[in-house]
């Protein structure tokens, strides 16, 4: 491929492939108190990232409403966030507006270069010098940097930039198929990993983007902000949204858009979180009232708000092969059925009826039968 071709958003069917994921940035945090302020700042219990695991979080307001999501590990002794990079200076920002006396220093480091792999671990474990890791949240440490397992076989790798060329030419010579970052995005909507970003700050308390189903909440460690919000959201059920993945047949929805329903008229239903392009739409993840998901009858089918032009319509994608994986309660979804839905409404059990754990509606095996809206986000 020369170097002015443009690169394919998807590489052929089973194919290895690698990406720049140049929409993230890195923060760095460290010090002897940088600790002890990140876990008073931040949704998860920061204490259990080390240099061999690492954990999703969020940062939200007062309100509980989410400014941001990182995907957080430790290199040496210092902290590192992975963020949207559209909400890394006013992270930085933000976050530093709280260090006062506190012992930590925090930066944006612009010199680390991030990756994303899929396949082919021969490549990369000859090129790094370590054997990647196998388990989902798992963190390698190689000499020119980290290499952290993510859900559907991927590998994030984050080195300095001396190692990186190096790294580049040993995926190439592999065979690896280089991307735009189109896969990697509509990997992490498969697997229901939301990102916060600018277009979507303030819209959603962490339960809504289910971020406690993915580990970045604990409801057991102490106060952080929004942390009464997030913990009555949980206890006393007042959680009314949820993220669902959905496929919008217009490539122009972006984050942040809008979702209506005939049911509810003007009343805006949900947002859109993330989107990937694919078949001249984009798959998404979608954050709607439950109702619109559980009801038939409530779901959200109109095209545009009642009265405007009409939009290209929301339609959940046809559920794939079935599959099998654990929930939380220790029981097993049904190959091929729905979910314990307490949340979805479908009422199919799972293995303990009171397990007293949601499960996760954005599993890959869960139907929704909806079809819904969107129109572009409002100015800010």
């Amino acid at each position: 491929m020369s170097a002015t071709a443009p690169l394919p958003d998807y590489p052929a069917a089973g194919a290895a492939s690698w990406c720049e994921l140049n929409e993230f940035a890195v923060l760095d945090f460290h010090g002897e108190d940088a600790p002890s302020f990140l876990q008073g700042q931040l949704s998860s219990d920061v204490r259990e990232v080390s240099e061999q695991h690492a954990q999703y979080s969020s940062y939200s307001t007062a309100k509980g409403r989410m400014l941001a999501s990182f995907l957080i590990w430790r290199r040496d002794e210092h902290y590192r966030l992975l963020v949207s990079a559209d909400l890394a200076e006013a992270m930085k920002k933000r976050l530093g507006m709280f260090i006062l006396r506190a012992k930590v220093k925090h930066a944006i480091d612009a010199d680390t270069v991030l990756l994303g792999v899929q396949g082919e671990a021969g490549a990369l474990e000859a090129a790094l010098g370590v054997a990647l890791p196998q388990e989902v949240g798992a963190v390698a440490q190689a000499a020119g940097g980290s290499v952290l397992a993510l859900a559907g076989g991927r590998c994030l790798l984050a080195l300095s930039a001396d190692a990186a060329p190096a790294v580049r030419a040993a995926l190439a010579e592999a065979g690896l198929t280089q991307t735009t970052s189109a896969a990697w995005r509509a990997a992490d909507i498969a697997h229901g990993l939301p990102w916060i970003s600018v277009a979507t700050q303030e819209m959603f308390v962490p339960q809504m983007a289910n971020m406690e189903l993915i580990g970045a909440v604990n409801f057991k460690k102490g106060c952080y902000p929004g942390q009464e919000i997030v913990a009555r959201s949980q206890y006393l059920g007042k959680v009314k949204r949820r993220m669902f993945r959905v496929r919008i047949a217009d490539p122009a929805a972006a984050p942040g858009a809008e979702l209506f329903s005939p049911a509810s008229g003007e009343q805006v239903i949900g947002n859109l979180v993330n989107v990937a392009p694919v078949d001249g739409g984009v798959e998404a993840l979608a954050v709607f009232q439950l109702p619109a998901a559980a009801s038939h009858e409530q779901a959200p089918k109109t095209l545009s708000r009642p009265g405007a032009p009409a939009k290209a319509p929301v339609a959940a994608p046809a559920r794939p092969a079935p599959e099998r994986r654990v929930a939380r309660c220790g029981g097993a979804w049904p190959a091929g059925g729905r979910l314990c839905a307490r949340l979805a409404g479908c009422g199919s059990p799972i293995a303990a009826a009171n397990c007293g754990q949601y499960c996760s509606p954005t599993a890959s095996n869960i139907s929704i039968d909806t079809t819904a809206s969107y129109s572009p986000p409002r100015s800010r």
